[in-house]
């Protein structure tokens, strides 16, 4: 019984039409638009866009010689751990201390 009722329900409801959707969307976005071209033409500039006329002044700056050099000397040092990336299940039979890491 309450299959019937929930269907003859469903038959007389009427459907809304979309043309005053749609039309209600396209006045909203209107709207936007306008406001969106009015405010545009608000901000702008009553001189007009900005052009430099005059030359710029040069700025000086300070120089320094640079000398190419092979390689870069540097004594320090850091202390902290390494750790490797990747690790793997080999085993050594005596232990040991990292005597020095070089790197270019």
């Amino acid at each position: 019984m309450s299959e019937t009722v929930h269907e003859s329900a469903m038959e007389t409801r009427e459907k809304k039409p979309a043309f005053w959707k749609a039309l209600l969307f396209l006045m909203v976005l209107a709207v936007i638009l306008g406001g969106l071209g009015a405010f545009a033409l608000t901000q702008r500039s009553e001189t007009g866009p900005l052009v430099a006329s005059l030359e710029p002044i040069p700025i000086s700056a300070k120089v320094a010689e640079v000398k190419m050099t092979e390689n870069l000397p540097l004594a320090e040092k850091f202390t902290g751990i390494a750790t490797a990336r990747r690790t793997s299940a080999l085993g050594f039979q005596t232990g040991g201390r990292i005597a020095a890491i070089n790197a270019d």
